[in-house]
């Protein structure tokens, strides 16, 4: 009887043992990562050991959960950076060991701007609304072959970016701002490195019918000298809300909404002729610049209304108005205390306009670093070449506000960057070109007016030097 159970085990035992690579859990080996971006270096941030890591333990962890697939290496990610070239090249496969256990993992990441994605795949031309909010589109695609290198699976999955607010300023990493060159990322490194492990986890999922999803990620910036990481501890950050000529913000003393009114070009002084609409302290001013004598002025006018205060300001900017020899009519600010804001009848502030200003700049950029506009530990390198940009003051503001000095700093290209100093001290940080898209007040005891104030004076005056001269009378 013992000699006929012994069979029977060892029968069960030899059939277990047959059974068992049939029932074996499958291992994937990661074959290839082919990366690609026509909008800038984000796939950089995916040479970086710490982030290929982070990615790989989701790609183990949606294996096993999704298909009781395991990962051989979960350590390093092997990279191919490709050129427009290799896009067209089909991929090419090694010999696979004969392994039956053993599947083989391509995947494909491409990122590119929404203009170039929403209009080349008809499949999504009628989400309009999600092609203006897209910063950039990454497509994610992975192939699953077997040991013959046949295909097992296969799944596609784009991804569009748009930015979420953050309590962050600085010169957003676009290099248009800068030296003109096309590079843009959308979001920091950690902020790529979330979008990767979230479109893992759908990719890899059976049961994901979504073919596109929309990722709200941080907005990535230029690393800087000008703006230390204390001060976010000390400030505040103001983002305000746009829609059509009004905007927006929170103050202490409740929500501001600021409308912009009517804009325009009226004579100040010509041929000799004063116009009546304005003060006599003014054309006193003019009559004493002698470099300037028999010339005409005029003045660029924009009015601005706070809708819940009911308070209405002008910003009045003069200049002389000059013929060149091309024949064009052009307008030269004037370097004096000539120009001015009032709010309704009342004149707040008084200042010059200066071109040239004379202190040298020591505001940089770096073009080849990039960090979360907070911390300095946040820094990624795309470049391993340092490129210094120096950020210079183009136009300089200096003048009184209700009898307190004022100066504004008005940097970079469209003077997309601005520095308010109020008394002697550096009070609000501001990135804006035409209007404050954000704003950092470093003296929390600064009153909701002298905000408003300022941010006029910076941005209005910009406004009209830009987008009036072409209006000028020929």
């Amino acid at each position: 009887m013992l000699h006929i159970l012994q069979k029977i085990s060892l029968a069960l035992l030899i059939c277990f043992f047959i059974r068992w690579p049939a029932n074996a859990q499958k291992k994937v080996t990661l074959e290839q990562m082919r990366c690609y971006s026509s909008a800038g270096p984000s796939m950089k941030y995916l040479l970086d050991g710490t982030r290929q890591r982070v990615i790989l333990q989701q790609l183990n962890t949606s294996l096993l959960k999704e298909h009781d697939f395991r990962l051989t290496d979960t350590a390093q990610i092997p990279i191919t950076l490709l050129t427009p070239a290799d896009l067209k090249k089909n991929i090419p496969l090694p010999s696979f060991s004969s392994d039956t256990s053993l599947l083989h993992l391509y995947i494909d990441c491409k990122e590119t701007d929404p203009f170039t994605f929403f209009t080349g795949d008809t499949t999504y031309l009628n989400d309009s609304l999600l092609a203006r909010r897209s910063l950039n589109v990454i497509h994610l695609s992975y192939f699953l072959l077997n040991y013959k290198k046949q295909l097992i699976e296969e799944n596609e999955l784009v991804i569009s970016l748009t930015h979420k607010e953050t309590a962050s300023i600085g010169i957003p990493f676009n290099r248009f701002y800068t030296d003109g060159t096309q590079q843009f990322l959308s979001t920091t490194a950690n902020g790529f490195t979330e979008t990767i492990k979230v479109g893992i986890q759908y990719l890899f999922n059976p049961n994901n019918s979504s073919s596109i999803i929309e990722l709200k990620v941080p907005p990535v910036y230029f690393y800087n000298n000008f703006i230390d990481s204390e001060t976010y501890t000390s400030s505040k950050i103001i983002v305000p809300a746009f829609q059509n000529d009004t905007w927006q913000f929170q103050a202490p003393e409740g929500i501001q909404i600021i409308r912009n009114g009517e804009q325009g070009i009226m004579g100040v002084k010509i041929e000799g002729k004063k116009m009546p609409e304005f003060p006599g302290w003014l054309f006193d001013s003019l009559s004493q610049l002698k470099e300037y004598r028999g010339n005409n002025f005029i003045c660029l006018q924009r009015e601005s209304r706070n809708v819940l205060q009911d308070v209405t300001y002008q910003t009045r900017l003069v200049g002389s108005l000059y013929q060149s020899a091309a024949n064009a009519v052009g307008f030269l600010p004037v370097n004096q205390k000539v120009n001015y804001l009032i709010q309704n009848k009342d004149t707040l502030a008084v200042f010059s306009i200066n071109s040239q200003p004379i202190p040298k700049d020591s505001s940089y950029l770096w073009l080849n670093q990039c960090y979360n506009g907070i911390e300095a530990s946040s820094i990624f390198t795309v470049d391993p070449q340092p490129n210094p940009f120096e950020l210079i003051t183009k136009l300089e503001f200096t003048g009184e506000l209700l009898k307190q000095p004022f100066r504004i700093h008005m940097k970079g290209i469209g003077y997309i960057w601005k520095e308010i100093y109020l008394q002697g001290e550096q009070v609000m940080l501001i990135f804006g070109k035409d209007k404050p898209e954000r704003i950092l007040i470093k003296n929390k005891s600064l009153s909701t007016a002298t905000i408003q104030q300022l941010l006029l004076i910076a941005h209005s005056i910009t406004y009209s030097i830009q987008n009036r001269l072409s209006e000028l009378p020929q």
